[in-house]
This record gives structure tokens, sequence and C-alpha cells, in this order.
């Protein structure tokens, strides 16, 4: 049984002959010399592949070298187009301060004008009419005065069409220009204490305003509807804003955020039906949860809300609402 075992080591120890006994030196010389082709194909393969890669690198650098300068072109560029903005952002300001400026000028300007001028409305239009005559006999009536005297204090009359005019089909607006101030103050103070008739309606004689008060006006429009919905006084201001007397106290309202806040303590008020008695108790007891001081004074003009500010009254005005 050891025998064969022998015989199998034998074989697996035999070298392995690398080339055929039967090969020539023919043949070696051309093995040797299809190495040697064979090497010198890849050497020029890999010269080739080399100077591919040098020259890929070469326009890539280029390339690179060109997005680097117009980076830079493109910081320059930024950095003028920065520059310019904030010259021009500087002239815009300037510009708008100018017009807030002109814009301030301008108002005040119309507000002066608008001084000397009066609206009548409800006024009946006929063919042919003569304004001035009419305004005076009016005006004449109010004041205590002659006509002619009248006629003379009234410098321009003349109707103009509105958008409530040609809403409702109704005569149109009569614009008087006046001499004097203080008569504008006077047939103003006669109208409200003795409202005048012409041919049997009632007229109403208001305010002139410059069209820029008139817009500031528009975002308290909800809130006066309610005041006058209501019954409760209120005066405008004579550049933006409201002066309300709501129970016995007086609240200066000049931003859309405060008259939001008061329209809806109106709401609140009115759905828990606190009575103006029961208002002015729990508004002492805050008072002197507030400051000792307040109690002394008792003033109606104490701030009880804090969205809303309170303030002296000023003389008020001939005309409120």
């Amino acid at each position: 049984m050891a025998t064969p075992k022998v015989k199998d080591e034998a074989k697996l120890l035999q070298r392995r002959q690398s080339l055929p006994e039967n090969l020539g030196l023919k043949d070696i010389m051309r093995e040797l010399m299809k190495l040697s082709e064979s090497q010198n194909t890849f050497q020029e393969q890999m010269l080739n592949m080399r100077k591919e890669i040098t020259d890929e690198l070469s326009t890539i650098k280029r390339n690179f070298d060109q997005v680097q300068q117009e980076i830079k072109e493109i910081k320059q560029d930024k950095q003028k187009i920065e520059q310019t903005q904030e010259e021009m952002q500087v002239r815009m300001d300037k510009l708008e301060t100018l017009s807030t400026k002109l814009e301030a000028r301008q108002e005040r300007i119309e507000q002066r004008e608008t001084e000397f001028q009066l609206r009548f409305r409800n006024v009946q239009e006929e063919a042919n009419e003569n304004l001035k005559e009419i305004i005076s006999k009016i005006t004449a009536k109010m004041t205590q005065r002659s006509e002619e005297e009248m006629i003379e204090n009234i410098e321009k009359v003349y109707r103009i069409t509105t958008n409530y005019s040609r809403k409702h089909k109704v005569a149109r607006d009569i614009i008087v220009h006046l001499a004097r101030r203080n008569l504008r103050e006077e047939i103003l103070r006669s109208n409200s204490q003795n409202p005048q008739q012409y041919k049997g309606c009632k007229i109403s004689i208001l305010k002139e305003h410059p069209v820029s008060i008139l817009v500031k006006r528009r975002k308290y429009n909800f809130l006066a509807d309610e005041l006058r919905k209501r019954d409760i006084h209120f005066e405008w201001e004579r550049s933006e804003g409201m002066l309300v007397s709501y129970r016995d106290q007086r609240f200066w309202i000049t931003s859309e955020d405060k008259a939001k806040a008061f329209f809806e303590r109106l709401i609140k008020d009115q759905d828990s039906g606190v009575s103006p008695e029961e208002e002015e108790e729990r508004r002492k007891k805050r008072a002197r949860l507030l400051s000792p001081t307040l109690i002394n004074k008792s003033s109606p003009q104490v701030d009880l809300e804090p969205n809303l500010t309170n303030k002296k009254i000023p003389q008020p005005d001939l005309e409120t609402n």
C-alpha cells in the first residue's frame, strides 16, 4: 500500500519543462523580437498618452487661468456696480427727502389756500344762475351784512363735479373763495348755530381741505362712520388723525393701529352692555392700581388703554365732522 504513494510523490517533484525540447535558436530569437516590438509599441503608447495628458493639462491650465481672469473682471464689475448703486441710493435718499419736503410745503400752501374757502352743498342748480349773487344773499343773511359787502368779500365762486353728485344725480357743490379768513369762521359759526336753507332745502356748509389731507383721512373712515352712527363727538386734526370724546375721556388717535384698537373697544363696550357709570367706576379702580396721584386728579384725560394716547384738546375747529 505504501509503494503507490511514493510513486505519486515522485511525479509531483518532477520539474516541468518551460520550453519544448525541440525549440531552436531561431524560435527563441523570434520570440525575443516579438517581445522587443511589443515593448517598443507599449513605450510609444505610453509616450503618446503622456503627451496627450500634458496637452490636456496645459489646456485645463489655460482654461483655469481664463476663468480666474473672468472671475476677477466680474468681481471688479460687481464692485463698480455696488459703488454705483450706493451713489444712486444716496441720490434717491436725497430726492426722497427733497420730495417729502416739497410735499409738506405743497400741503401747507394748499392748507393756507383752503383756509379762505368754503364748500356749499345741496344748493339747487339752475340754468344761467348767478352763483356769486346766490352765495352773497345766503351769507349776507347769516352774517348780518349787506349783499354788496358780501359780494366785495367773495373773490371766486364756481361749481365742481364730484363722484357723489354724479352717482346720486344731485346738485354740484359750490366752492367759494373768500377775501378774509375770519369771515369764513363767522359763516361756519353762524351755520352751526342756525343752519341755512335755500328754496326749502337745507344747505351744508363745509370746510375745504387739501387732497393730501383727505387721502390721509381715508384710513380712519371706518372709525368715523362708527362714531357718527353712535353719535360720538370727534374732531379731525389739522394734518392727520382725530380727537374723540368718549365717556368723559379724550382720545388722541393718530395712527391706523390706534383707530382699530378704539374701534374694537367700541364693539366690546357695545357687546358687554356696560353703562357709562359702571365704566367710570371701573376707570377709577384701574387708576388706583396704576398710581395714587390719579385718584386726586380724577382727570378724564387719563389714558386707560395702552394703544390710545390722550392729549389736551386745543381750541376746536368750528366744523367738527
